[in-house]
């Protein structure tokens, strides 16, 4: 039996090889899913006859000998069945099919341009040429520019079912150039799952290929959480080019009750790109901009404390730019093996915060905390007997050759990530780490203080001590700063936590150099060089046990180094070996209750150690 369709349905007829009968999209704008990415090919097969491109009108489909047939010209199918034998390519020139329905028989390729929201497919599904459906807005409805919510929604509708469409095709690219456009998406409360539905969600398998021509914009909406684009439970997808813009600046911020009743008045957790419970994605090339949250969200899809749980593995953005997010541009909350690269971080959670005559927020458009480049937090609790609770993960993650400017009170912080890297990239802003077991690794990144910042820190080590058992138990440990140039910062380094190494770093313009509050420290190989006179120090210590510092150059106004109140516990030890110390002014070192100290090989130059 053979059964035709009009675009909202799919029909199936028996096929010696598959069964199958497919509608293309309706006017109201119903369709499915996408296609392949590879070079465009010359309409050149083996075992062609001939190629028929004239007449432009139904008399195109006449000779049955042909294999391919080339359609140059929009062709009005008269709302008649067209049969399409076996074997047949129909490739596009610049034409397009309308108003009818094409019955194809086995083995037919047709080009996606042929395709459109006034044609109906059935009988066996074809194969797209190249495995490539290459999305015309105006063939499938989309209305560009500022429209009303309804048809933002629309939009939405028919963006979605038309990758939807692409993929019952078997398409593996879905391409979009030309396009400016708005969609609104269907707000209620949810979980991950019910925001993915909503959202503009791709299926595995999958390339999302846009271009600079490509917007797609967030309709202004009052809603505080959501998904632009989304990606759950999926694998081998990959998002690229394209600009993808939220409703930061028009978004309604009213105060807002959850389902509970409960106050989501900040309206700070809606995501441009989120990824979450997925493996093998790639976003690269893509500038998202004015989230009223996130730009860019590596998520959860649940607990992990459920076993079943799906969690992200090796994603990566690269070459990506996230700007202006309300809230962080990148936040990582669950997921391994996560790559960084190339990407361009800039301003996120500017605008100042403003208070009414009680002194309460007035929840706007400017920044809501944390307000950081890339921020690091995966979920976690603490039982009754003080031991953690992973509900999220995050390991194995490395941000390199990124360039962050202008976000707000950090450029990256690392809350609780483990085997964490941050290498080769440049911050006009402070980097850190939390409590962060294994360590967060800062490799040969210049960090170059803007005027804002010049009061903070350029690199900061976490400290997180948590009482178990009777014992306090530091769990920051084993953190690395190596190869660095600092400069323009209060602190170039400030160390914390437990076992931690910094090595080779180049330390410029600062009020202290490197500040250590840590114990077990290896501070090996660094220079530091200023020329302030305030509380200038090189090395500033106190209250810490353990410590070898050999092979540094300190050249400061003042004290180069401030070491008070050392290795108080039994057993510890402190090692000054062949260092520099110059004071321009001639002050000396400072040693202040300090036991077991071993100096040895040290130059010093225009100052000497004051002991006391």
């Amino acid at each position: 039996m053979k059964t035709s369709f009009h675009m909202n349905k799919i029909f199936l007829k028996v096929n010696p090889i598959l069964l199958f009968s497919i509608l293309l999209f309706i006017t109201s704008c119903d369709s499915n899913d996408d296609s392949t990415f590879e070079p465009e090919q010359k309409v050149v097969q083996p075992g062609i006859d001939k190629l028929v491109s004239t007449p432009c009108d139904l008399s195109i489909f006449e000779d049955a000998t042909s294999r391919t047939i080339i359609v140059p010209c929009e062709i009005d199918l008269e709302g008649k069945i067209i049969n399409i034998n076996e074997g047949i390519t129909l490739i596009n020139k610049g034409g397009k099919l309308i108003n009818g329905t094409l019955n194809l028989a086995s083995n037919v390729i047709i080009d996606s341009e042929l395709l459109n929201n006034s044609l109906t497919l059935s009988g066996t599904i074809p194969k797209l040429k190249d495995n490539l459906f290459k999305f015309n807005p105006e063939n499938w409805g989309i209305v560009e520019g500022p429209v009303s919510d309804k048809i933002a929604f629309e939009n939405r509708n028919k963006l979605q079912k038309t990758i939807d469409f692409s993929k019952t095709l078997f398409a593996d690219t879905f391409e979009m150039d030309r396009i400016d456009a708005f969609f609104h998406l269907e707000y209620e409360w949810s979980d991950a799952r019910g925001y993915n539905d909503r959202a503009i969600h791709l299926p595995s398998n999958f390339h999302l290929k846009m271009t600079d021509n490509t917007y797609l914009r967030l309709q202004p909406n009052f809603w505080p959480r959501g998904y632009f684009i989304s990606v759950l439970e999926k694998s081998n997808v990959k998002i690229s080019g394209g600009n993808l813009i939220g409703d930061r600046f028009q978004h309604d911020y009213s105060p807002i009750n959850d389902e509970l009743g409960l106050p989501r008045n900040t309206h700070e957790w809606p995501g441009i790109i989120v990824i979450s419970g997925s493996q093998n994605i790639v976003v690269e090339n893509t500038n998202m901009m004015n989230s009223t949250g996130d730009a860019f969200i590596i998520g959860a899809a649940g607990h992990r404390t459920n076993s079943e749980t799906k969690f992200n593995k090796n994603i990566i953005a690269r070459n990506c730019t996230m700007h202006q997010s309300r809230r962080n541009n990148i936040s990582i909350t669950d997921g391994e093996d996560i790559r960084i690269e190339n990407c361009t971080i800039t301003d996120a959670g500017l605008g100042e915060n403003i208070f009414d005559s009680n002194n309460e927020k007035v929840i706007s458009s400017a920044g809501v905390a944390p307000r950081i480049g890339i921020d690091i937090e995966p979920f976690r609790g603490i039982d009754d007997n003080n031991d953690f609770i992973n509900f999220e993960k995050v390991e194995r993650v490395t941000v390199t050759g990124c360039t962050f400017t202008g976000n707000n009170v950090s450029s990256f912080i690392n809350y609780s990530g483990s085997d964490v890297i941050f290498e080769n990239n440049f911050s006009d802003h402070s980097v850190g780490a939390s409590f962060d077991i294994g360590g967060t690794k800062f490799l040969n990144n210049t960090l170059i203080a803007n005027q804002k910042n010049r009061v903070s820190n350029g690199i900061n080590f976490g400290t997180f001590i948590l009482n178990q058992n009777g014992i306090d138990v530091q769990h920051s440990s084993g953190s690395i700063a190596e190869g660095n140039t600092i400069k323009g910062f209060v602190r170039g380094i400030r160390v914390m936590g437990k076992d931690p190494i910094v090595s080779n770093n180049v330390i410029e313009d600062f009020n202290v150099g490197i500040q250590i509050d840590s114990d077990n420290t290896l501070c090996t190989g660094n220079t530091m060089t200023t020329d302030r006179f305030i509380a200038a120090y090189g090395l500033f210590a106190e209250n810490i046990n353990n410590g070898i510092f050999t092979n540094n150059t300190i050249v400061v106004p003042r004290r180069p180094l401030f070491f008070k109140n050392l290795n108080l516990t039994a057993g510890a030890f402190i090692a000054l070996q062949e260092n520099t110390f110059e004071s321009k002014e001639g002050y000396d070192l400072l040693i202040e209750n300090v036991n077991n100290i071993t100096i040895s090989n040290n130059t010093f130059e225009n100052t000497t150690i004051e002991n006391r």
